[in-house]
């Protein structure tokens, strides 16, 4: 959500918002009248506490009962991404579903905490109570896929069949997305649809990596850990064109056609890609895709503070507008008996990718 101040609702409910009054509080209250009007048209995005305090005193001595001040100055509105998702009436999250197996056999079932922590929130900010036009019927669904006990291997049998699997659920969601709006939580590692999101744009091959030719302007490049995920966009090597020692972390293409390089640090970095597309009228096709699932988290929680920084479309695709935006933060660690570790995103960063590179490679 957006905070908004409210100083123009505030004079106009007590009889104040006449002709002049920017001025009048400016110079009786010392302040310079662009910094007053400002804030009465709501366009500051960080106001003084100094000068916020000097109003609540103006709008006291003109009768503006105390107990009001200062909290009737502020109010929140959903971010437009926000409204976006909304707009259809109806929204499917999908997470991926670890299918645990030993000697061929599905043992267990489970999903991300990290994944789940973010659609639990996606879910909290489209049902609440009094919602209004941002009320939404939210569904999840699960994208299995095999993942193997410690000391075991997937086969590559199933690995297919779990691509297989996948390409159904995607060819289902494309056909539904006229009146829904998705949101993949999760990297390709965990969510196989991302794979098929991005192999779509980009115009290459899931599941498939091209070691010489750049097709994908963004690339993650694993941890050991991932070794048994073979991808159109990430590797355990460095990205294609990319020469020099390998690290960890979220690659990018900048304005002139050079990887970048957001590092993975297990305690401190973190990074992640958000991509949008809308078209409207008919909602979102949304992927939050953190490098790790600590990341899927912290930039989880960012988002549904504050989704502004990723409304900012560069290009149109067949009809809808799409933005690709890399993040790069410092992850803050609390912990707790309640909720154990509960991670957030400090210092972000947000680099949209610019709209010459994204023009040069998508499909």
């Amino acid at each position: 959500m957006q905070i908004e101040i409210l100083l123009k609702k505030v004079l106009a409910e007590h009889h104040l918002d006449e002709h002049g009054v920017v001025q009048k509080m400016a110079r009786e209250l010392g302040h310079h009248r662009n910094t007053v009007a400002r804030i009465y048209r709501n366009q500051t995005t960080n106001p003084s506490l100094d000068v916020l305090q000097t109003i609540c005193g103006w709008l006291q001595a003109h009768g503006v009962p105390p107990e009001k001040l200062p909290q009737a100055l502020f109010g929140s509105r959903p971010s437009a991404l926000i409204e976006a998702l909304a707009e259809p009436g109806r929204v499917t999250i999908y997470l991926g579903e670890y299918q645990q197996t030993e000697a061929g056999q599905i043992m267990v079932l489970w999903v991300s905490r990290r994944d789940s922590t973010l659609a639990g929130g996606v879910v909290r900010r489209l049902t609440m109570p009094g919602g209004g036009t941002l009320h939404a019927n939210v569904s999840i669904k699960y994208v299995p896929f095999r993942f193997a006990s410690a000391g075991s291997r997937v086969k590559k049998k199933e690995f297919v069949q779990d691509q297989a699997r996948a390409r159904r659920i995607f060819d289902q969601m494309l056909v539904d997305s006229g009146g829904t709006s998705t949101i993949l939580v999760g990297s390709q590692v965990t969510n196989r649809l991302v794979e098929l999101l991005v192999a779509r744009l980009f115009g290459c091959q899931p599941f498939r990596r091209n070691r010489t030719t750049i097709q994908v302007p963004i690339y993650l490049g694993f941890r050991s850990r991932n070794r048994a995920m073979p991808s159109c966009f990430g590797g355990l090597t460095n990205p294609p064109g990319r020469r020099g020692r390998f690290s960890p972390g979220t690659y990018y293409l900048d304005e002139k056609g050079k990887w970048v390089n957001c590092p993975w640090r297990p305690d401190t970095d973190d990074s992640g890609i958000i991509v949008t597309l809308h078209q409207a009228g008919m909602g979102v096709q949304m992927a939050v895709l953190g490098f790790s699932g600590r990341a899927t988290e912290a930039m989880g929680r960012q988002l549904l503070i504050d989704a502004s920084p990723y409304w900012k479309p560069q290009v149109r695709w067949h009809d809808k507008e799409l933005g690709v935006y890399v993040c790069r933060f410092k992850k803050a660690i609390e912990t707790s008996l309640d909720a154990g570790e509960v991670i957030h995103a400090k210092e972000m960063e947000v680099i949209p990718l610019s709209r010459g590179i994204l023009e040069r490679y998508l499909s």
